[in-house]
């Protein structure tokens, strides 16, 4: 199970960095600033991407705090810090930076860089989550299926996984099946059902 939480994880922080690059930066932060930052990032130059971010970062802007963070994470143009990579990312989601909280939330759930915390994990991956970030909702669906850092509660997880799906554009269905392995089973003929019940009305 263990295993299973750190691919997770990991798997999630990837996700989140790919989404970042897209979100519109705030006006504080100069976009071309920004821009050369991320191109020198997609050219391997991550020493060059840090100059870029850096001073924006110590400004307070989280979009760069929360890339420079990836950095540490990674070892790109850095020695690998992960604990430099808690500082960034605790920074940039203290400002509500959604993929922020969400990365954070995720070390604190798999251990990494700090220690296993499922209270912080539950609250900074369900701020993200509240905050309509869909890799958090299906992230926080799951915790509430397992009862990491929240009271177990199937009918939560549920919700959280349909408006996961609902943001990402797929069927529910697509995303209940995440947590059949989570269920006693009872739940999980219950579960079950409402797959069966819901495939006939994706044909109509």
């Amino acid at each position: 199970m263990r295993c299973s939480a750190r691919f997770l994880g990991f798997f999630a922080l990837a996700a989140a960095f790919a989404l970042t690059l897209s979100m519109t930066l705030p006006a504080k932060m100069a976009m071309a600033d920004f821009d050369a930052g991320l191109q020198a990032y997609h050219d391997k130059n991550y020493k060059l991407a840090l100059e870029n971010w850096l001073p924006a970062a110590n400004a307070g802007d989280p979009h760069a705090q929360h890339m420079i963070g990836f950095l540490y994470a990674h070892g790109r143009g850095v020695k690998k810090d992960l604990k430099r990579t808690l500082r960034w990312w605790q920074r940039a989601a203290k400002q509500g930076h959604l993929p922020a909280q969400f990365t954070l939330g995720n070390l604190y759930l798999n251990g990494i860089g700090t220690k296993r915390d499922m209270k912080l994990a539950a609250k900074w991956i369900g701020g993200a989550a509240d905050g309509g970030f869909a890799d958090a909702q299906f992230i926080y669906g799951l915790m509430h299926a397992k009862g990491e850092g929240v009271k177990r509660n199937i009918d939560m997880a549920m919700m959280w996984l349909n408006l996961a799906a609902r943001k990402k554009g797929v069927a529910p269905s697509a995303y209940w099946t995440a947590i059949l392995p989570y269920l006693t089973p009872s739940e999980r003929n219950d579960t079950r059902k409402l797959l069966e019940d819901w495939k006939p009305k994706l044909k109509r």
